[in-house]
């Protein structure tokens, strides 16, 4: 099958700021090269790592983020890597950067520099607060990046005397990864028409903004403050609980259904275990008076969650047209069977390792240009002889004197 970024090529000069970016080009069929540091980038040196042994080929966040790449060695820092780098960019159509000061520090070129060597690459850069604003020196990381763009705001509990809860893994990153994704198949697509390329100036400050849902709003034109709230939208003023306690000591997500006929099915249910009460007055046929009484019929609920399993509640549920879900916990996804059904988990075999490791597959299925996963994050500086010998014509006695410099 045709993969839509078979004849694009990436120079990721990133760690965990543009590593997803990078992800998901290279599950579309990009040819992504990673260049790190000699010492490696710093991504390889975070937890969790295989079989409790840290080493620089060992992370599994880093195997998360990097399948499908090419990793090479170079230091930028020293003019013989700088050159060296300045002659890859005349066959890469996009740069990946950020401005995380990490692994290789800001990239010491600019996007017009770049432009007279090849007019048709496209930056794309990710930092704290965007270019612009990079003589402030931010320093930040994902906890920040959440609190100051706003969505750590929303996360938590009812009880506020509980500090706000931080997301799982680099939340922020995976954010502003799909905004520098989009933005670089805008920059691709206006490049057909002006073989040029642009440089892309990515806020993740910026980004996380842009995903607060109703919070910034209700304040920018209410100068309403939400409030976190357990299990359900921040909001303005408090709402009724939505998630609840089964039977098997597990939890449920419910919604009182607005449409009458779900509502009438829910109701038939309730009866089949004489649990619908004073529900099925005729007064409830009304949504208006189904509102007014939401915390009644909610308390109902409840109780009816309390003597039913979280999987009987779920799959009713649904037969019946209604929003309800099991909270699953992430051991349980291994098991999930809509994940199962869609062939979404993937076993790679690691030659380094001997080893062939489950892997969180594909974000997306296309029917024509499938997002594959086909070899492992590389261990450091794998592909420097194919990448430096194909692309630069380099011998294994140049890499060896380069090697021997710490250039590469």
């Amino acid at each position: 099958m045709t993969k839509i970024f078979e004849n694009i090529t990436i120079l990721e000069l990133s760690d965990s700021a543009g590593e997803y970016t990078g992800k998901l080009f290279a599950g579309m069929g990009a040819h992504v090269i990673k260049v790190e540091p000699p010492k490696g980038s710093k991504s390889r040196k975070v937890g969790p790592f295989y079989q409790n042994i840290p080493n620089l080929n060992s992370s599994l966040k880093f195997f998360q983020n990097n399948i499908n790449k090419d990793s090479i060695t170079l230091d930028i820092t020293k003019q013989t890597g700088f050159d060296i780098f300045l002659q890859l960019l005349q066959s890469i159509d996009i740069v990946i950067e950020d401005g995380q000061k990490i692994g290789q520090e800001n990239l010491p070129i600019s996007f017009k520099d770049i432009q007279n060597i090849n007019k048709s690459t496209i930056l794309l850069s990710l930092s704290p607060l965007g270019k612009t604003l990079e003589s402030e020196n931010f320093s930040t990381n994902d906890f920040i990046n959440l609190a100051y763009g706003g969505p750590l705001w929303s996360c938590g509990y009812d009880d506020h005397t509980i500090p706000p809860m931080k997301p799982y893994q680099d939340a922020s990153y995976h954010i502003s990864g799909h905004y520098a994704f989009m933005g670089a198949m805008l920059a691709l697509m206006e490049r057909t028409k002006t073989n040029t390329g642009q440089h892309i100036d990515l806020s993740i400050h910026e980004a996380c903004h842009n995903t607060t849902e109703a919070a910034m709003p209700a304040y920018y034109y209410n100068n309403r403050k939400v409030g976190r709230l357990t299990g359900r939208h921040a909001a303005p003023a408090k709402t009724i609980p939505v998630v609840f306690k089964t039977k098997d000591a597990k939890w449920c997500f419910i919604r009182i259904p607005a449409n009458t006929n779900t509502w009438n099915k829910l109701i038939e249910w309730l009866k089949e275990n004489e649990m619908e009460k004073d529900l099925g007055e005729p007064e409830y046929q009304e949504l208006s008076f189904r509102q007014e009484n939401a915390q009644h019929i909610t308390d109902i609920l409840e109780e009816f969650c309390g003597n039913n399993d979280a999987n009987y509640l779920f799959h009713k549920a649904q037969e019946i047209d209604m929003v309800w879900a099991p909270v699953i916990a992430p051991y349980e996804s291994l098991t999930n069977e809509h994940l199962e059904e869609r062939k979404y988990f993937t076993k790679i075999y690691h030659p380094e390792l001997n080893e062939t490791i489950q892997y969180p597959g594909r974000p997306y299925l296309f029917s024509k240009t499938p997002f594959e996963i086909t070899t492992p994050a590389p261990s450091l500086g794998k592909d420097n002889s194919r990448i430096y010998g194909n692309l630069l014509g380099l011998t294994k006695e140049n890499l060896t004197l380069l090697k021997q410099a710490h250039v590469v």
